[in-house]
């Protein structure tokens, strides 16, 4: 019987991921993927653990990974497998990342046409290790301006200024990237007196 060696697919994941796949690595199975009935993948980030139902390798972690913060956090990934023969097999653990989103809001100040109106974001990105960090702010105004701050200008997203030529409500957006890909955006209807 085909004995898991561990698992396939990629191990880094942002929190926003809806579908989660993985397959056993099988030795004497000829290389193909093969998911027995009676197998189930069991996920465990410190005192939490998930064990997925036994035949199924899609997961969605917004689901079935949610605990006390969240989805994200590094997780270790183990394959249960019991064969015809009532042995029970186990794959090495493999070292799941998900990483999370950043979580955002903004005020701003000074709401007349013609003046000059500032914005300060609120960012906060929840570290799991130090692959991850903010790479990208980006700003949408409402009225067709977009200002966006990367590499060496990023520090200047965190504290923007921009001049309204009416008085209207504009839809504002500010949207954080990271280095891991994943990204938020938060919204607010901006009133212009």
């Amino acid at each position: 019987f085909p004995k898991p060696d561990g698992i396939s697919e990629d191990n880094t994941y942002c929190e926003s991921a809806t579908v989660l796949t993985l397959n056993p690595i099988w030795s004497n199975a000829g290389g193909r993927p093969f998911i027995p009935s009676s197998g189930f993948f069991r996920f465990t980030k410190g005192a939490f653990v998930y064990n997925a139902p036994a035949g199924v390798n899609t997961i969605n972690p917004n689901i079935n990974l949610v605990q006390g913060g969240g989805s994200y956090g590094i997780y270790q990934v183990t394959y249960h497998y019991t064969d015809a023969n009532g042995c029970t097999n186990v794959s090495p653990a493999k070292e799941l990342r998900i990483y999370p989103l950043p979580q955002l809001s903004f005020n701003y100040t000074n709401a007349c046409f013609g003046d000059v109106t500032q914005f300060t974001p609120t960012i906060n990105l929840p570290a799991i290790d130090a692959n991850d960090g903010i790479t990208e702010i980006k700003w949408e105004f409402g009225d067709g301006t977009v200002e966006t701050y990367s590499g060496a200008t990023l520090a200047q997203g965190y504290n923007v200024s921009h001049t309204y030529s009416i008085a209207i409500t504009y839809q504002a957006k500010l949207t954080v990237s990271t280095l891991q890909t994943c990204s938020s955006t938060f919204i607010k209807n901006i009133r212009i007196g």
